[in-house]
């Protein structure tokens, strides 16, 4: 049986909402792929074939693109099977933060290039959006108790 509370065959609902919830974005910033912001796309090297300027992320549509080695897809899961070239499962568990028993850092939103005063609030909210997303039920927990 895994270190897991849970059975390994068993996988969340909630956790899967959560990873979905995930900015594609903010998984390229916290992994530090070196993406520079482009209107509404971060775009660089790809973390696979490395082409210079093939990769692009589009922020608003939360989907990733290689016009070099063809890799696509949208949603955080989809992105992290194709970085990390494991399973779903896996994929869920590293975003919901159960890789190896550790947690994953929170993204580094602050590393985007600041426009203009009103970036903070839109940097905040991403914060905000993103620890929702990591919300557990509450259900079966000790704040329950």
């Amino acid at each position: 049986m895994a270190s897991s509370s849970r059975p390994q065959a068993y996988l969340d609902d909630a956790d899967i909402s959560a990873a979905q919830a995930i900015s594609i974005a903010d998984i390229a910033i916290e992994r530090g792929l070196g993406l520079k912001k482009s209107g509404r796309e971060l775009v660089g090297a790809c973390a696979h074939c490395g082409g210079h300027d093939r990769f692009a992320i589009n922020i608003t549509a939360n989907v990733f693109n290689c016009r070099g080695c063809g890799g696509k897809g949208g949603g955080a899961i989809a992105f992290v099977r194709w970085l990390d070239d494991v399973g779903f499962r896996d994929a869920v568990g590293v975003l919901v933060g159960e890789r190896d028993g550790r947690p994953i850092n929170p993204p580094k939103l602050a590393s985007l290039p600041a426009k203009n005063s009103g970036d903070h609030d839109r940097r905040q909210h991403d914060k905000a959006r993103w620890l929702w997303s990591r919300r557990k039920p509450i259900t079966g927990s000790i704040a329950e108790v």
